[in-house]
Parts: structure tokens; C-alpha cells; sequence
């Protein structure tokens, strides 16, 4: 006692002294964390682990707290020194410690040398302490007495909590080593049981599953043999989402240190409890919850090691997850299109469904489908990382794609950011996997169900066709959210074609700026899905894409200062797609040969192309790298130099930044040009002496 002490926290921005004055960057918690969860423990040096907060990976760490009297500090803070070589700072992430024992109370010093020795060999005791067998078994230590004799189901939750966090932290910082897979093997029986009494699964009902359960459990013996584990004597609280998140976690890493051939009995106990018939209660569906939080757990983590074991049960779990993902209780549709998304995760299991369990993979298409346009934020989430997940073949040909995306996209325009982005990553990696896969006539589930009639197919009616004149496209019917029709032969698509089914509706003058920028969203998941390879070889079809269609968006036809805002907001979302999603990817060479596509297309005859366009293409090419033999030619200069006489007194800045940004990176061309512009003007301005309405003053 006290310890594990466990605090959660903002990493902001000190005094920066710990990696430049001392070579020792920490982290520095916020200042409510270490006045919240610390206020009652002593000042001094603390030892432990610490992650960051949404990673797997668990690292040591050293800890001071107090008022660092050698720097003088006026308030007291809690900076973490993590022991391990990080490639970028984490600020702003969210830093999770386990504090498990007290080093020394806090010193002055004489020297800046006296504190770094100091800190160095508080590093060293760490490092040695936290290799102890008692700080390697103390995780795995669960205090029943103590446990027992707290007074409120708060108090349990939170006894829970930091258990489970510290066996978490141990069961992740463990070497996959055979010494430690035995210390594991030692307590995974008692470690087994006593995680699903946590996650609220119940025990079977009848003795010979009872006699079973203690068999898998490794207990054996008669049914009136089993001893009671110190929870069943005491009420366990409901379970929260941290608590069954932790359970799953640290079960998956337990099969995965200790024995595996025990996962074959467990996995019998979480799909009785997902198939077992009953009502929707509050004390009902809390093991239902966990278990598919534990099941999800155990695909994403083993199905690339578990074997047979384990791919052979997915097809059952499928099925009692989709059944789940329907029922009325929302909270359990969630869970269940989670485990269905982390059981898609695993390459081999979403393979074996594809080719296995057609009809499953019907009912998961659907189901997905369905939720996707729930109302419930959480659910809209899941359902679309799971689609994500969803093997392309399984939702059907470029047709059914196209489709789903025309039904996905009027969702965009959502406010809730967190669905909007959910979405928008669905909808990007739709039409990447539209444009790279070849869906060509290989047997998929689209076509293993029966063709539907003539009336039917004209109540759902064409896929979406979209093209840069016709933007006045009417919804599609939510009959089209049904699985698709048996696809004809089709060829792989084309990069324009799919493009397409994004700038339709943000071209349209009613689209409004939620969905634009939903769409906007959709084409940077786009660029990532794609790859830097892709980009390169399609970066022509592409920023001619965003250049002359999306750029071309309708807003409205007055001239209200709302209007020209509009239009704005639009050439700034092409013109961040251009700089960030597209070219931020590409690799030097293909930077080159992007620049060179831009002045071909777009600058090298600008005179039909619209100002908008010119604009953007003008922004693009001045930012990428341009190859000296551009520059030598006879065209590049002179052609920019012609630019700087636009109309449009935005070209003529731009090109007037172009230039100059040209003349800077090739400087042999510097006085030649200078030289030219100088003539030129001192010509313009006698001309304009002479007579001023002779002269086109915006030239000048």
C-alpha cells in the first residue's frame, strides 16, 4: 500500500530543460492529473511503467514529483522520463503511468553534473527493481482480502481497475522469453478464471458443465470440489467498457505467453454465452458484452497463431455477432459490430469467411449496411471500421460499390466529427480499392445469391453516374442499401471513373460545406489507401481532377458576400487536397513529374483555362521541385513573364511568386530575366508618361 498508484494525463509543454539541458527529455503530466490523482503521496522519485494512451507497447519509467528545487519551480509537477528512445514527441497524447514504488525523497543540488548523475542512477534502479522476480510476480498477485473488504461497488470497480492495469502493464513488458511463459503457465489456470468472473461471465449452470469448465480450467475433480476464487464471495460490480477492454486484453495475452491448446474450452464458454437465449436486461447482456469484447480480442490477436483452433469456430462467432448486431439494445449492437470488426482484422479469418461461409458473409454485408445509417454515433463508428475491414469481394463489383458509396456520401454532411471521419476513411478506402483491385469475374457472395427481377432492378435503378455537366443527381433510394444483384462481367476500374463518384455531389451548387468538407475528408483516406506508387502513377488524372472539376464546384448565383466565401472555402479544400493528401506523398522523383504535368497541362497554354484553375495550378507548381533542363528551356520563363500581364490580378501575384521563387532556386537565370523585366518596364512606364490610356495599367 499505496502502491500501484495509477494517474492519467495530458503530456504538455515544461520548461524544456529535460532533453536540452539534461538529455533526459520527460514528459510532463497536466497539472490537474498530478493535483487530482497525487495531492496525498509524497514529494520525491517514483519507479514504474507508462504508456501512451491508445498503443500496445508498455515501457519503465522514473518519476519525479515535487517542485524540482534545483530550477526553483513555484508549483509542483509530475514529469515522466520513459525509458525508451522515441522517434518524435508525444504532446497533446494522453500518458497512462502504473507508479509501483518510491525511490528517494527529492534533493537540492550543487551543479547541473550532480543532478544528471543523480537522475542516471535513479534510471539504473528502475531498470533493476522492475527486473526483480517480486515486481514480475506482483501483477499477477490478486488481493482477495483486500478486495473483499472494500465497502462499495465503486471501490471494487476502481480495485479492479489498477489490477487489471498492472497486470496489463506486466503481461505487455514480459519477454516472450520460455522462463516467462512458464511463470505465466504457473497461474494461468487460476489467471483464466478469474478474468472471465471479472467480465461477468457466468458459470455453467449444470454439473457436467461445471465439471467441464473446471476440466479446461485445469482444476479437475468432482463437482463439489471446485474452490471458490475470493470473487465469488463478494458481488462483482457491472463491468465497464475499461474493465472489459482490459479483461479482453490481458486474456488474449495470456493464451498468447502461456498455453494455447486451453483456448479451445474458453472459446466454447464465450460462444455459449453469445448463443444463449435471453432477454434484454441490464443483467443479462453484461456478459454477452464481454464476451464479445473478449472474442474480438482473441481473433485480432491470435488468428495468425492460434491455427485451426481458432479459424474454425469464426464462422459460429460471425453468425452470433450479426445476430447481436440487430438486436434493439444499441449498446449491444455496438459491441458486436466491434468484435466484428476486429475479427475482420485478421487476414486468414476474413479469408476463410469469404470462402467458406457465403451465406454468413450475406447476413454481415447486410447487417453492416444497415447499422452504418443508424442514428447512434458509436454504432455509424463500428460499422464503419468494420466495412473498412470487409474484404472488397465480399460487398460486391464496381456497380455495388458504387452504390454503397452513393449511399455513404449524403452521410458526410454530418456535424458529429468523429462519424464524419469514420465515414470519410470508409468512402476513400471503397474507391482506392475500386481503382487498384482487379474484380473480375472470380466467384464472390454478390454472386451466390439468386439474380432479382426486372422490376426489382428498376426500383433500385442505375448506379450513379456522375460527369462535371451534369451535377443535378437525385438521392439514391434505400433500396439500394439491400445486397447487390448477381454482377455481370466487369473490367478493373479506371481511376477517373471512380473518382467520380466524389465529385458529383461536391460539385453540386445545394452541397453544402459540411459535405464538402465530409467529401474532402473521403479523398485525403483516398490518397492514403492508395499508396505513394498509385498517386505517382495517376498523379495526371488526379490534380487534373481536382483542378478542373472540383475546383469548377457551383456555389450560387448571386454575388453576396457569403457566395464569394463559398467560393473560397472551395479553392482553399483543392488546394489543401493538392499540397497535403497528393503531393505531400509523393517521393522527390515523382515531384519532378508532377510539376512537369501541371505546366503542360495547365501554364504552359493558360489561355482557355479559368482563373480558379490557373490559380491552383500556378500554387501547385510553384511548391514542387522543379528540374533544372524545365528551367533551360526556352518556354518556362518567358511564359511566366507573359502571366505577370493576366487580367486577374490574383494570377499576376501568383505568377509574380512563381517567378521569383524559380529565379531563386536556379539562380544563373536570375539577371537574364531581370534584365528582361527591367526593359520592359522602363518601355511601360515612357508609354505611360506619354499617354496613360494607351497603356494596360494592370500590366504595368
Amino acid at each position: 500500500s499505496p502502491f500501484p498508484i495509477l494517474v492519467s494525463g495530458a503530456v504538455v509543454k515544461g520548461f524544456g530543460r529535460g532533453g536540452k539541458q539534461l538529455g533526459i527529455p520527460t514528459a510532463n503530466l497536466a497539472e490537474d492529473a498530478v493535483e487530482r490523482t497525487l495531492q496525498d503521496i509524497p514529494i520525491g522519485v517514483y519507479l514504474g511503467w507508462a504508456q501512451i494512451a491508445g498503443e500496445q507497447p508498455v515501457w519503465p519509467m522514473v518519476m519525479s514529483l515535487g517542485w524540482n528545487p534545483f530550477f526553483k519551480n513555484e508549483r509542483r509537477s509530475g514529469e515522466v522520463h520513459v525509458i525508451h528512445n522515441f522517434d518524435s514527441d508525444f504532446y497533446g497524447r494522453t500518458l497512462n503511468v502504473a507508479i509501483l514504488a518510491y525511490i528517494r525523497p527529492e534533493r537540492n543540488y550543487d551543479s547541473l553534473d550532480a543532478l544528471i548523475a543523480d537522475i542516471h542512477f535513479d534510471i539504473d534502479v528502475a531498470h533493476q527493481s522492475l527486473a526483480r522476480e517480486a515486481y514480475q510476480q506482483v501483477a499477477l498477485e490478486f488481493d482477495h482480502q483486500r478486495y473483499a473488504a472494500l465497502p462499495s461497488p465503486g471501490d471494487r470497480e476502481m480495485f479492479l481497475f489498477k489490477w487489471l492495469s498492472a497486470l496489463d502493464a506486466h503481461l505487455e513488458a514480459a519477454p516472450e522469453s520460455a522462463q516467462t511463459a512458464i511463470k505465466i503457465g504457473d497461474r494461468q489456470q487460476q489467471l483464466e478464471l478469474l478474468l472471465l468472473e471479472i467480465a461477468a461471465i457466468p458459470p455453467p449452470q449444470s454439473a457436467s458443465s461445471a465439471s467441464k469448465r473446471r476440466s479446461w480450467l485445469g482444476t479437475g475433480g468432482p463437482a463439489n470440489a471446485a474452490e471458490p476464487t475470493g470473487l465469488l464471495g463478494a458481488a462483482v460490480p457491472s463491468p465497464s467498457r475499461v474493465v472489459r477492454d482490459l479483461v479482453a486484453r490481458c486474456l488474449a495475452r495470456l493464451y498468447e505467453l502461456g498455453h494455447m491448446h486451453r483456448i479451445g474450452d474458453a472459446l466454447h464458454l464465450l460462444q455459449t454465452v453469445l448463443t444463449r437465449k435471453t432477454s434484454a436486461t441490464a443483467g443479462t447482456t453484461r456478459p454477452v458484452r464481454s464476451a464479445l469484447v473478449c472474442v474480438g480480442a482473441l481473433f485480432e490477436s491470435l488468428a495468425a497463431t492460434a491455427g485451426f483452433r481458432l479459424l474454425s469456430s469464426f464462422a459460429d462467432f460471425a453468425a452470433a455477432a450479426v445476430r447481436l448486431a440487430r438486436t434493439a439494445d444499441v449498446s449491444v449492437r455496438v459491441d458486436a459490430t466491434r468484435a466484428l470488426a476486429r475479427m475482420l482484422r485478421s487476414q486468414a479469418a476474413a479469408t476463410l469467411l469469404q470462402e467458406r461461409s457465403a451465406g454468413v458473409a450475406r447476413d454481415l454485408v447486410k447487417c453492416l449496411r444497415a447499422n452504418v445509417r443508424h442514428k447512434s454515433p458509436a454504432l455509424v463508428v463500428a460499422s464503419a471500421e468494420a466495412l473498412v475491414a470487409l474484404p472488397i469481394r465480399l460487398i460486391g463489383r464496381p456497380p455495388d460499390v458504387e452504390r454503397l458509396v452513393a449511399v455513404l456520401v449524403p452521410l458526410l454532411a454530418t456535424r458529429v466529427l468523429v462519424v464524419r471521419r469514420a465515414l470519410a476513411s470508409l468512402v476513400g478506402v471503397l474507391v482506392a480499392r475500386s481503382i487498384s483491385a482487379d474484380l473480375g469475374p472470380a466467384e464472390t457472395v454478390a454472386a451466390s445469391e439468386p439474380p432479382t427481377s426486372a422490376k426489382a432492378a428498376s426500383v433500385d435503378g442505375p448506379p450513379m453516374r456522375a460527369s462535371t455537366g451534369s451535377r443535378d443527381q437525385t438521392a439514391t433510394p434505400q433500396s439500394q442499401l439491400q445486397s447487390p444483384s448477381q454482377p455481370s462481367q466487369s473490367q478493373p476500374q479506371s481511376p477517373s471513373q471512380p473518382l467520380q463518384w466524389l465529385s458529383a455531389p461536391f460539385t453540386r451548387a445545394s452541397a453544402s460545406r459540411e459535405l464538402r468538407a465530409g467529401i474532402v475528408d473521403a479523398y485525403a483516406a483516398l490518397f492514403d489507401a492508395l499508396g505513394e506508387a498509385t498517386l505517382a502513377q495517376h498523379y495526371a488524372t488526379i490534380s487534373n481532377h481536382i483542378i478542373g472539376e472540383l475546383a469548377s464546384a457551383e456555389t450560387s448565383t448571386n454575388k453576396s458576400a457569403s457566395c464569394e466565401a463559398e467560393k473560397l472555402g472551395v479553392r482553399n479544400m483543392c488546394a489543401w487536397l493538392l499540397r497535403v493528401p497528393l503531393a505531400g506523398r509523393l517521393p522527390l522523383k515523382a515531384k519532378r513529374e508532377a510539376a512537369q504535368v501541371l505546366w503542360d497541362r495547365w501554364l504552359a497554354s493558360s489561355e482557355a483555362v479559368g482563373k480558379i484553375s490557373l490559380l491552383l495550378a500556378i500554387h501547385e507548381w510553384r511548391r514542387l521541385p522543379i528540374h533544372s533542363d524545365a528551367v533551360d528551356s526556352d518556354a518556362l520563363l518567358p511564359r511566366l513573364e507573359r502571366l505577370l500581364a493576366h487580367p486577374s490580378s490574383a494570377v499576376r501575384i501568383a505568377a509574380a511568386a512563381a517567378l521569383r521563387h524559380v529565379l531563386e532556386e536556379h539562380s544563373l537565370h536570375a539577371a537574364p530575366v531581370l534584365s528582361s523585366l527591367m526593359t520592359r518596364f522602363q518601355r511601360l512606364s515612357a508609354d505611360y508618361a506619354v499617354d496613360a490610356s494607351a497603356i494596360d495599367r494592370a500590366h504595368l
